[in-house]
């Protein structure tokens, strides 16, 4: 009797319990209710695996991504792409810089190359000294003029300064002495100096050998005070002449027109 009551008991619980789970919601009448079903809920958010020590997935999906929102009746949020791919747009008032010159043909070009070889170039006589003229302004488009100058012992060229043109000397062989402004120099073979312009400056041979200079000015024009002051040399090997009082008077007179003026030494 004691098991019957037992049994009957027993019985009545289960059934309690089914009655209770097939109220919840999602548990269907007339099916299996040994487990009854859930509702589903929204995954809560978690962290991206690229950012959880346990995880080896490298390429998370963007936050941005439609399947990364699960939530039943969500709308997707729309995506912007990034900003690199948009073209950037130039200012209207952009000025594009112009395509530069094309070359000229080198075989013209090739016309234009100046060569004066060792002992060549118009020879004169200046003041005692030997001036050979290696490049004019024609020859170099007016950017510089070039000669080399040979000066004896005890010649030289006196003081004066040149308003248009910077100078520079390059002593290939022998000594000299160089004066510019207030300083003097000693120089030897290989020595070189570059003059400002409108600084009085002078140059002398005190030793007993022959000092040959490459001189050169820039921009070019005043080798034709050469030209016109000095007395063409047909023999460069003779001794020079000796200077003059009128050659010296046609050298300073005739400098003003090149914008050099001759200075009293200091």
């Amino acid at each position: 009797m004691s098991s019957r009551r037992e049994f009957i008991a027993h019985v009545g619980t289960i059934g309690s319990a089914l009655a209770v789970g097939a109220s919840l919601p999602g548990v269907s009448q007339g099916q299996d209710t040994g487990t009854p079903e859930l509702p589903k809920q929204p995954l809560p958010e978690t962290d991206s695996p690229a950012t959880s020590p346990n995880s080896t997935q490298t390429n998370p999906a963007p936050t941005n991504s439609p399947q990364a929102n699960t939530s039943p009746g969500a709308e997707s949020p729309a995506i912007t792409p990034p900003s690199e791919t948009t073209p950037a747009t130039p200012p209207a008032d952009l000025t594009l810089p112009k395509s530069p010159t094309p070359p000229q043909d080198p075989a013209t070009e090739a016309k234009n190359v100046h060569l004066v070889k060792a002992n060549e170039g118009n020879a004169v006589w200046l003041l005692g000294t030997l001036v050979r003229i290696k490049a004019m302004c024609g020859e170099t488009a007016g950017c510089c003029a070039s000669w080399e100058q040979v000066i004896y012992p005890g010649a030289g060229i006196p003081s004066h300064l040149h308003t248009r043109e910077i100078e520079t000397w390059y002593l290939l062989e022998g000594e000299l002495e160089w004066h510019v402004g207030d300083k003097s120099y000693t120089a030897q073979g290989g020595d070189f100096l570059s003059l400002p312009r409108n600084v009085p400056h002078h140059f002398s041979n005190k030793s007993a050998n022959p000092a040959r200079m490459l001189v050169t000015y820039a921009p070019a024009n005043f080798e034709s005070w050469l030209l016109e002051v000095g007395q063409p040399a047909a023999n460069p090997l003779a001794d020079p002449p000796a200077i003059t009082a009128e050659e010296l008077k046609k050298a300073v007179a005739a400098a003003e027109k090149y914008g050099v003026k001759f200075t009293p030494l200091r």
